[in-house]
């Protein structure tokens, strides 16, 4: 290192480094220096044990190690990655009051829907007109499909055909005889009280009869009035 020769008090020759020029050098050419013993308790040492909590009196090096820690722990609680996870690796969250109350409606509003629907175990309803959800209803209806097609027979089995088949069918009630293909709500009359009919008779077996004005009539009489033919009118 450069030197200037300067004069003491004495008037001895002393040699004094010369000042370095301005500006940051490599430690061969700095000047050294050493913190005072404050400076180092406030900085720490490189041993120095991070304190117990955040606010407790520390240096610099123990308040660091404090602060890593504390990100070591705030890191753990995070997901490791982006992306949906399972419950057991996600963050813990919680709705607000306003969120509850808005989810608890549309809550309500989708067990109504489910309950109309229906689950897909739902049982079907014992009757028509029994209370059921959809998926119930539809269960009905298919059992009484499957009723009237036991109920109609084989031509509509699997596999079946209807072509040339007979079914059973009755009516009651009154009928009304139609005059051919013409509709007519009037029915015919089918007495025979308008034309005349055929009438025949023969003589009885007994010998004694009565006449209309129930006289005893004696075999010979109406023996020789019958047969009786002729027609009504």
């Amino acid at each position: 290192m450069a030197t200037i020769n300067v004069l003491d008090s004495t008037g001895a020759t002393v040699a004094l480094e010369k000042p370095l020029a301005p500006g940051t050098a490599a430690d061969s050419a700095s000047r050294p220096v050493a913190f005072s013993t404050e400076g180092k308790a406030q900085l720490g040492s490189v041993t120095e044990t991070a304190p117990g909590t955040d606010t407790a009196s520390s240096g610099l090096n123990g308040r660091l190690q404090r602060v890593a820690q504390r990100l070591t722990s705030l890191i753990a609680l995070l997901p490791t990655s982006l992306g949906s996870k399972a419950d057991a690796t996600s963050l813990a969250v919680t709705q607000s009051t306003e969120d509850k109350a808005v989810f608890a409606a549309t809550n309500t509003k989708l067990d109504t829907a489910n309950t109309q629907v229906g689950i897909v175990t739902e049982t079907a309803p014992g009757t028509d007109t029994a209370s059921s959800g959809l998926n119930g209803r539809l269960q009905r209806i298919a059992q009484r499909i499957t009723s009237l097609i036991t109920a109609l027979g084989t031509p509509f089995q699997a596999g079946g055909s209807i072509g040339n088949t007979s079914f059973g069918a009755t009516q009651s009630g009154t009928w009304t005889v139609q005059p051919g293909n013409t509709a007519n709500t009037t029915a015919w009359k089918v007495d025979g009280s308008a034309v005349t009919q055929p009438v025949s008779a023969a003589a009885p077996t007994n010998a004694t009869c009565f006449d209309m004005s129930f006289k005893l009539l004696t075999a010979p009489w109406f023996s020789s009035r019958l047969p009786v033919t002729g027609s009504l009118t």
